[in-house]
């Protein structure tokens, strides 16, 4: 008889995480390496990911970053190529592509900022997505992971960029689960509030990138609509992913896993 844990294992596989420079990126990595995969990641900064990289080789895998930017179909490209390369075909891709949150009135909302933010956070998925797929096909299939929010779900107030997108990769997820089924499953991950530095900037604020910071008990306010009372730990996000990511859920696609503490479900 099979031990069910063993449906966990990824050994012999290729991942990629893309956007693996972000706070998820070092337990993802970490999680799938430790599973039995090679992962490449790509990142804007994927100096920034160096930490990822060594998590994986101390787990006995091989792993690289390298630079791609999302929204540029040549660079997604180059990149897929390069990790069928060196570590072989792929087989799983997390992606964890997104634009900074910025916020503003909906009445006033700026149109640049309104098309960055569906440029990368729908748009740059979408590409990855369609670049990793010939690859994953010669791999005899694998397994997607958009990263949505509960955003996507949820009215927001001043976030009408966000939302949209977010709204709009569990639309595309469902679109990919259906066309690019059996050989490929697509499912999306839906996030609450984590400590990522995303957080921390959304709360303090960023001067430097017009952020200006949260009205004071902001996050005592977040936590009051979370069932479970708390911000996520980023290394909460390992186990989901490695779930949707390997045959533990070989019947599962076209889902939208809330990570959430139960803040979509209602409050306590």
């Amino acid at each position: 008889m099979t031990n069910v844990l063993d449906r966990f294992r990824l050994d012999g596989r290729v991942a990629l995480v893309a956007g693996g420079a972000s706070d998820f990126g070092m337990p993802i990595t970490r999680a799938l390496a430790q599973a039995g995969a090679d992962v490449a990641i790509a990142d804007l900064a994927p100096e920034r990911a160096l930490h990822a990289v060594s998590a994986a080789n101390e787990a006995g895998h091989r792993s690289f970053a390298a630079a791609c930017d999302a929204t540029r179909r040549d660079d997604c490209d180059a990149f897929v190529a390069r990790v069928e390369r060196e570590l072989g075909a792929p087989s799983v891709l997390v992606n964890l592509i997104a634009a900074p949150v910025k916020k503003g009135p909906s009445e006033s909302y700026d149109d640049e900022a309104f098309l960055r933010m569906l440029d990368v956070n729908v748009r740059g998925l979408f590409v990855f997505a369609q670049a990793v797929r010939p690859a994953m096909l010669r791999a005899g299939g694998g397994s997607i992971i958009h990263f949505a929010s509960t955003s996507g779900v949820l009215g927001m107030k001043e976030q009408a960029a966000y939302t949209a997108s977010k709204g709009a990769v569990i639309q595309l997820t469902r679109t990919l689960a259906v066309e690019w089924a059996p050989a490929i499953r697509v499912n999306a991950i839906g996030p609450s509030w984590f400590m990522t530095e995303g957080l921390r900037v959304a709360v303090e604020g960023d001067p430097a990138k017009g952020v200006p910071p949260s009205a004071p008990g902001y996050l005592e306010h977040a936590k009051s609509l979370v069932p479970l009372g708390r911000m996520g730990d980023v290394e909460e996000m390992a186990a989901p992913v490695l779930f949707l990511a390997s045959a533990a859920s070989s019947m599962v696609t076209g889902h939208l896993l809330m990570v959430d503490g139960g803040l979509t479900v209602g409050r306590t």
